[in-house]
């Protein structure tokens, strides 16, 4: 069976395999955003621990952008007939800025050895 071109009329799953794609997308979507709320928990986590401010605020300012992007994201979304990107990329922000964290302040700083070299 030939299934037509999906035009902006097009409403639903096309066949058994768009829906069983676009199942496994939604899941893909809760289980990606429920791994950048975890991550963003434990930068900041590991970022009070070792009494990094910045990092915390910079952490939990990139939590607000996400779900602001969300927000902002849905009101594309409902306005276009096909979506063009999946509303939970927003959230990359967080991961993304917990690795930063990692990469540019996570190492700690190389200790001065104090004892007197004979």
């Amino acid at each position: 069976m030939l299934i037509p071109a999906p035009t902006s009329e097009t409403r639903g799953p096309q066949g058994s395999l768009d829906l069983a794609l676009g199942l496994l997308a939604g899941l893909g979507g809760v289980i990606g955003i429920g791994l950048a709320i975890l991550s963003g928990v434990f930068g900041v986590r590991v970022a009070s621990a070792r009494n990094a401010k910045a990092w915390v605020t910079a952490i939990a300012a990139s939590a607000v952008v996400a779900v602001f992007g969300l927000l902002v994201a849905s009101f594309v979304l409902l306005a276009l007939p096909r979506n063009p990107f999946h509303p939970f990329v927003t959230f990359i922000v967080i991961p993304v800025t917990t690795l930063a964290y990692q990469l540019f302040a996570g190492a700690p700083a190389p200790r001065k050895d104090v004892r007197p070299h004979n």
